[in-house]
């Protein structure tokens, strides 16, 4: 039961990145602006390239992964426990990376919004895993 918790954490972990990545990297191919400003800041670090449709819709791809993840570690672990510490994790390197690392460079109601969706996320995920599951 252990093991199962644990794999549950670190696929959950593994899986909001991934699906964090497959989410972006869609909508880059959908819309070119966004594929522009995002090869940007990942090369240059110029968040400034990023509109507010595009703030937007990045909120939207840290939910989504958020879901997933948090659902997928909930159900393989068959616990809330694991989702609630990959939330945790999230809300640690959101807090840092937002609150000190980038608050100059992105717009404040964004720094202050985005560890908030992120580890939400996660917990909403666990949440609908349990309500479908019956797990504790």
């Amino acid at each position: 039961m252990v093991w199962r918790r644990i794999a549950g954490g670190l696929l959950g972990l593994a899986l909001y990145w991934l699906a964090f990545y497959a989410i972006g990297i869609g909508t880059g191919l959908l819309w070119p602006a966004y594929r522009n400003a995002a090869r940007g800041v990942f090369q240059e670090r110029a968040f400034h390239l990023f509109t507010m449709p595009m703030l937007i819709t990045n909120l939207l791809v840290f939910g989504i992964a958020g879901l997933v993840a948090g659902w997928l570690s909930t159900r393989i672990a068959r616990s809330r426990t694991p989702g609630q510490v990959v939330a945790a994790l999230l809300l640690i390197y959101a807090v840092v990376e937002h609150y000190v690392l980038l608050w100059d460079q992105l717009p404040p109601w964004y720094n202050l919004i985005v560890p908030v969706v992120m580890a939400g996320s996660v917990c909403l995920g666990c949440r609908i895993a349990t309500i479908r599951a019956g797990t504790t």
